[in-house]
Protein backbone atom coordinates (compact mmCIF):
# COMPACT_ATOMS: atom_id res chain seq x y z
CA UNK A 1 0.00 0.00 0.00
CA UNK A 2 3.10 2.45 0.72
CA UNK A 3 4.32 1.83 -2.48
CA UNK A 4 0.15 2.51 -4.52
CA UNK A 5 0.76 5.74 -1.90
CA UNK A 6 3.38 7.12 -3.09
CA UNK A 7 2.54 6.15 -6.73
CA UNK A 8 -1.00 8.38 -5.88
CA UNK A 9 0.85 10.97 -4.27
CA UNK A 10 3.35 11.69 -7.40
CA UNK A 11 0.99 11.63 -9.87
CA UNK A 12 -1.36 13.44 -8.46
CA UNK A 13 1.17 16.21 -7.47
CA UNK A 14 1.68 16.17 -11.78
CA UNK A 15 -1.73 16.75 -12.51
CA UNK A 16 -2.36 19.12 -9.28
CA UNK A 17 -6.45 20.22 -8.88
CA UNK A 18 -7.62 16.54 -9.00
CA UNK A 19 -7.19 15.22 -6.40
CA UNK A 20 -10.66 15.93 -4.70
CA UNK A 21 -11.98 13.82 -7.47
CA UNK A 22 -9.25 10.70 -7.21
CA UNK A 23 -11.03 7.42 -7.19
CA UNK A 24 -9.90 4.41 -4.85
CA UNK A 25 -10.83 0.98 -6.16
CA UNK A 26 -10.85 -3.09 -5.35
CA UNK A 27 -9.54 -5.00 -8.25
CA UNK A 28 -10.15 -8.93 -9.05
CA UNK A 29 -10.06 -10.72 -12.66
CA UNK A 30 -9.40 -13.87 -14.32
CA UNK A 31 -6.36 -14.01 -15.96
CA UNK A 32 -5.08 -16.40 -19.24
CA UNK A 33 -1.42 -16.53 -18.55
CA UNK A 34 1.37 -17.62 -21.06
CA UNK A 35 4.60 -16.96 -21.76
CA UNK A 36 6.51 -16.78 -24.92
CA UNK A 37 9.63 -19.28 -25.05
CA UNK A 38 12.60 -19.99 -27.61
CA UNK A 39 15.85 -21.35 -26.59
CA UNK A 40 18.62 -22.78 -28.63
CA UNK A 41 18.92 -26.53 -27.92
CA UNK A 42 22.31 -28.84 -27.96
CA UNK A 43 22.37 -29.61 -31.51
CA UNK A 44 22.22 -25.75 -32.30
CA UNK A 45 18.58 -25.80 -34.03
CA UNK A 46 16.40 -23.41 -32.41
CA UNK A 47 13.63 -24.91 -30.15
CA UNK A 48 10.36 -23.16 -29.89
CA UNK A 49 8.33 -24.64 -27.01
CA UNK A 50 4.72 -24.41 -28.20
CA UNK A 51 3.01 -23.36 -24.59
CA UNK A 52 -0.33 -22.82 -23.46
CA UNK A 53 -2.37 -20.82 -21.29
CA UNK A 54 -2.90 -21.11 -17.90
CA UNK A 55 -6.41 -20.09 -16.24
CA UNK A 56 -4.89 -17.81 -12.90
CA UNK A 57 -5.92 -15.03 -10.82
CA UNK A 58 -4.67 -11.40 -10.53
CA UNK A 59 -6.36 -9.58 -6.84
CA UNK A 60 -5.50 -5.69 -5.47
CA UNK A 61 -6.17 -1.93 -5.32
CA UNK A 62 -6.01 1.01 -8.14
CA UNK A 63 -6.62 4.51 -8.36
CA UNK A 64 -8.39 6.75 -10.61
CA UNK A 65 -7.00 9.76 -11.16
CA UNK A 66 -8.17 12.33 -13.48
CA UNK A 67 -6.22 14.68 -15.90
CA UNK A 68 -9.27 16.14 -17.34
CA UNK A 69 -12.97 15.34 -18.82
CA UNK A 70 -11.86 12.74 -21.14
CA UNK A 71 -8.61 11.14 -19.47
CA UNK A 72 -6.97 10.09 -16.55
CA UNK A 73 -4.15 7.83 -14.95
CA UNK A 74 -5.14 4.66 -13.12
CA UNK A 75 -1.96 2.90 -11.57
CA UNK A 76 -2.92 -0.64 -9.87
CA UNK A 77 -0.92 -2.30 -7.45
CA UNK A 78 -1.70 -6.08 -7.46
CA UNK A 79 -0.99 -9.49 -7.03
CA UNK A 80 -0.47 -11.12 -10.41
CA UNK A 81 0.10 -15.35 -10.81
CA UNK A 82 1.09 -15.88 -14.73
CA UNK A 83 3.38 -18.60 -16.19
CA UNK A 84 2.15 -21.04 -18.81
CA UNK A 85 1.18 -24.60 -19.34
CA UNK A 86 3.24 -26.72 -21.17
CA UNK A 87 2.70 -30.60 -22.42
CA UNK A 88 4.40 -33.27 -24.74
CA UNK A 89 4.29 -36.56 -25.47
CA UNK A 90 6.30 -38.73 -27.07
CA UNK A 91 7.03 -42.52 -27.73
CA UNK A 92 5.39 -43.48 -24.05
CA UNK A 93 7.08 -40.29 -22.88
CA UNK A 94 4.18 -37.91 -21.44
CA UNK A 95 5.16 -34.64 -19.55
CA UNK A 96 3.22 -31.87 -18.16
CA UNK A 97 4.69 -28.63 -16.71
CA UNK A 98 2.69 -25.38 -14.83
CA UNK A 99 5.02 -22.98 -14.26
CA UNK A 100 3.30 -20.28 -11.46
CA UNK A 101 5.59 -17.17 -10.50
CA UNK A 102 3.32 -14.95 -8.79
CA UNK A 103 4.50 -10.57 -9.30
CA UNK A 104 3.59 -7.71 -7.38
CA UNK A 105 2.28 -6.11 -10.65
CA UNK A 106 2.04 -2.25 -11.29
CA UNK A 107 0.29 -1.04 -14.44
CA UNK A 108 -0.34 2.54 -15.27
CA UNK A 109 -2.00 2.95 -18.18
CA UNK A 110 -3.67 6.30 -18.63
CA UNK A 111 -7.18 5.86 -20.03
CA UNK A 112 -9.71 7.78 -22.38
CA UNK A 113 -13.10 8.01 -21.42
CA UNK A 114 -16.41 8.82 -23.91
CA UNK A 115 -19.62 8.55 -23.56
CA UNK A 116 -21.46 6.60 -26.54
CA UNK A 117 -25.30 6.35 -26.36
CA UNK A 118 -25.64 6.24 -23.32
CA UNK A 119 -22.66 3.86 -22.11
CA UNK A 120 -19.22 5.44 -20.70
CA UNK A 121 -16.58 3.77 -22.19
CA UNK A 122 -13.15 3.73 -21.91
CA UNK A 123 -9.96 2.56 -23.34
CA UNK A 124 -5.98 2.87 -22.88
CA UNK A 125 -2.70 1.84 -22.74
CA UNK A 126 0.97 2.38 -20.21
CA UNK A 127 3.82 0.33 -19.17
CA UNK A 128 4.12 -2.16 -16.35
CA UNK A 129 6.53 -3.41 -13.91
CA UNK A 130 6.35 -6.82 -11.80
CA UNK A 131 8.54 -7.80 -9.60
CA UNK A 132 9.18 -11.53 -8.84
CA UNK A 133 7.92 -12.47 -5.15
CA UNK A 134 7.03 -16.34 -4.93
CA UNK A 135 5.35 -19.25 -7.15
CA UNK A 136 6.11 -22.81 -7.96
CA UNK A 137 6.90 -24.87 -10.68
CA UNK A 138 4.88 -28.30 -10.93
CA UNK A 139 5.84 -30.83 -13.12
CA UNK A 140 3.88 -34.60 -13.71
CA UNK A 141 4.63 -37.11 -16.47
CA UNK A 142 4.58 -41.02 -17.68
CA UNK A 143 7.61 -42.92 -18.70
CA UNK A 144 6.38 -46.24 -20.01
CA UNK A 145 3.95 -47.29 -16.89
CA UNK A 146 6.18 -45.39 -14.30
CA UNK A 147 4.71 -41.99 -12.94
CA UNK A 148 6.67 -38.87 -11.57
CA UNK A 149 5.93 -35.74 -10.48
CA UNK A 150 7.47 -32.68 -8.64
CA UNK A 151 6.75 -29.15 -7.59
CA UNK A 152 9.28 -26.27 -6.54
CA UNK A 153 9.19 -22.83 -5.19
CA UNK A 154 10.14 -20.59 -7.98
CA UNK A 155 14.10 -19.32 -7.74
CA UNK A 156 14.47 -15.63 -8.60
CA UNK A 157 17.48 -14.32 -9.90
CA UNK A 158 20.51 -13.79 -12.61
CA UNK A 159 22.37 -17.11 -12.50
CA UNK A 160 21.50 -20.37 -14.42
CA UNK A 161 19.99 -22.44 -12.04
CA UNK A 162 17.36 -19.73 -11.39
CA UNK A 163 14.09 -20.00 -13.10
CA UNK A 164 13.32 -16.36 -13.55
CA UNK A 165 14.86 -13.14 -13.60
CA UNK A 166 13.47 -11.09 -10.23
CA UNK A 167 11.74 -7.95 -12.33
CA UNK A 168 9.79 -7.62 -15.66
CA UNK A 169 8.21 -5.06 -17.56
CA UNK A 170 6.32 -4.20 -20.92
CA UNK A 171 3.04 -2.79 -22.09
CA UNK A 172 -0.53 -3.11 -20.97
CA UNK A 173 -3.25 -2.38 -22.99
CA UNK A 174 -7.00 -2.28 -21.71
CA UNK A 175 -10.91 -1.62 -22.62
CA UNK A 176 -14.22 -1.78 -21.18
CA UNK A 177 -17.25 -0.34 -19.91
CA UNK A 178 -18.37 1.66 -16.45
CA UNK A 179 -21.58 1.39 -14.64
CA UNK A 180 -22.25 3.18 -12.17
CA UNK A 181 -19.53 2.48 -9.42
CA UNK A 182 -18.31 -0.49 -11.23
CA UNK A 183 -15.46 -1.69 -14.47
CA UNK A 184 -15.72 -4.10 -16.30
CA UNK A 185 -12.82 -4.15 -19.21
CA UNK A 186 -10.30 -6.52 -20.83
CA UNK A 187 -7.02 -6.13 -19.97
CA UNK A 188 -3.77 -7.45 -22.31
CA UNK A 189 -0.21 -7.68 -20.86
CA UNK A 190 2.87 -7.90 -23.28
CA UNK A 191 6.51 -8.38 -21.60
CA UNK A 192 9.07 -6.68 -23.22
CA UNK A 193 11.55 -8.05 -20.74
CA UNK A 194 13.68 -11.48 -21.65
CA UNK A 195 12.96 -13.02 -17.89
CA UNK A 196 15.20 -15.61 -18.63
CA UNK A 197 17.75 -16.40 -15.85
CA UNK A 198 20.29 -17.02 -18.45
CA UNK A 199 18.49 -14.43 -20.82
CA UNK A 200 20.75 -13.77 -24.10
CA UNK A 201 19.60 -13.70 -28.02
CA UNK A 202 19.41 -17.99 -27.68
CA UNK A 203 17.24 -18.36 -24.62
CA UNK A 204 14.16 -15.60 -24.47
CA UNK A 205 11.46 -15.64 -21.99
CA UNK A 206 8.52 -13.63 -22.33
CA UNK A 207 5.37 -13.22 -20.13
CA UNK A 208 1.84 -12.85 -22.22
CA UNK A 209 -0.79 -12.51 -20.39
CA UNK A 210 -5.08 -11.68 -20.97
CA UNK A 211 -7.40 -11.06 -19.00
CA UNK A 212 -10.94 -9.86 -17.71
CA UNK A 213 -11.10 -7.40 -14.98
CA UNK A 214 -13.66 -6.15 -12.36
CA UNK A 215 -13.16 -2.90 -10.11
CA UNK A 216 -15.40 -1.67 -7.37
CA UNK A 217 -14.99 1.59 -6.89
CA UNK A 218 -15.32 2.51 -3.19
CA UNK A 219 -17.58 5.29 -1.55
CA UNK A 220 -14.80 7.34 0.35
Amino acid sequence: MKLLSGIVALVSTIFAGTAQDVRYGVVGGAVFANQSIETEGLDLLNIDYDTNSRFSWEAGMLVDIPIDDAFSVQPSLLLSNKGYRYKDEVDGFEIVVKSKPLYLHIPIPVLIHQEFEGLNLFGGLGPYLSIGIGGEIDTEGMLGNFAFASDGDIDWGNDTQDDYRSTDFGLVFTGGIEIDDFQLGLVYDWGLKNIASNANEDNRTKNRSFGIRAVYFLSL
